[in-house]
C-alpha cells in the first residue's frame, strides 16, 4: 500500500472534508480516520470512519465530519489496518472549522472580539455580480496561498482549485486591517474563492512588519467587488 496524497482537509460548509489517495494496492485493507479537538489529549481520539479499500488504482477516499462545532480547530489522524500485520498511522492534519453565520447583511464574523491577538475571522461570500470572468492568474492557477511572511492571516482549507469554466464562478476578496487614524496596519491579503462559500482565516495581532499591535480598537476592512465592509476589532492584553 502507498499513500500516494497525503491526508488533506477542506472546508465544506460547517463540516471538514478529509480526502487522500492511495495506489489501490491495498486488497483487504481498511482506513481510519481518528479525531480530536485542540486542547485534548491522544488518549482522547475519537473514531469517526472507518472505509474499507476498494482495490481501485489510484484510488481517492474521502469522508465528511458534519459532527464539529463551530470555531475549533481538530486534529484528524489517518491509519490505515493491513490483514496480518495490523493497523499503521499514516498522517495527520490539521482544520478550523467556520464560524456561526454573521449576523443578516454582513459578510464577516470574528471571534473572540475583544481578541489578545489571536483572531478567526470567517467570510461568507455572499450571492453578487461575478467579477470579470476570466481565469486567476496563472502563478496562482486558481489556488490560494498563505500569505508569504508565514506570520498570522492564515488560510486553513478552502474549497478545491476550480476546473473547467469554474473560474467563471471565482471573485476577488481583499482583506486589511486598520487602526482608527485610517492606517493601514496588516495587509491579510486577496484571494479569489467561489461564490456562497464561507473560509477562515486567523490575524495573529501583528502588523506587517512583524510586531505586536498596541491594545486598542480596529477594522477590518473586507472588500469583494464593489462591496466594502468594515467591522469593528478590539484588541486587549
Amino acid at each position: 500500500m502507498v499513500l500516494l496524497d497525503e491526508l488533506e482537509l477542506l472546508q465544506d460548509g460547517a463540516a471538514l472534508l478529509a480526502t487522500w489517495r492511495v495506489n489501490g494496492e491495498d486488497f483487504g485493507s481498511s482506513y481510519r480516520l481518528w479525531r480530536r479537538a485542540e486542547g485534548q489529549t491522544a488518549e482522547e481520539e475519537k473514531l469517526v470512519a472507518e472505509i474499507a479499500s476498494r482495490g481501485v488504482k489510484n484510488d481517492r477516499l474521502q469522508f465528511r465530519d458534519t459532527t464539529l462545532e463551530a470555531a475549533r480547530e481538530y486534529i484528524y489522524r489517518l491509519e490505515v489496518d493491513i490483514p496480518g500485520k495490523g493497523p499503521k498511522s499514516l498522517g495527520t492534519a490539521r482544520g478550523t472549522t467556520v464560524l456561526a453565520a454573521a449576523p443578516d447583511g454582513k459578510l464577516v464574523a470574528i471571534s473572540p472580539n475583544p481578541s489578545t491577538g489571536n483572531v478567526l475571522i470567517t467570510v461568507t461570500v455572499a450571492r453578487g455580480p461575478r467579477d470579470g470572468g476570466t481565469r486567476p492568474p496563472e502563478e496562482d492557477n486558481g489556488g490560494v496561498l498563505p500569505p508569504p511572511d508565514g506570520n498570522g492571516g492564515f488560510r486553513d482549507e478552502t474549497n478545491p482549485p476550480p476546473t473547467g469554466n469554474d473560474h467563471l464562478r471565482w471573485r476577488d476578496v481583499r482583506l486589511r486591517i486598520y487602526n482608527l487614524a485610517g492606517r493601514l496596519v496588516r495587509d491579510l491579503g486577496s484571494t479569489r474563492e467561489l461564490e456562497l462559500s464561507r473560509f477562515n482565516r486567523r490575524w495573529d495581532g501583528r502588523d506587517d512588519a512583524g510586531a505586536k499591535i498596541a491594545p486598542g480598537a480596529y477594522f477590518l476592512r473586507t472588500e469583494m467587488g464593489e462591496t466594502r465592509e468594515s467591522t469593528r476589532l478590539t484588541v486587549v492584553r
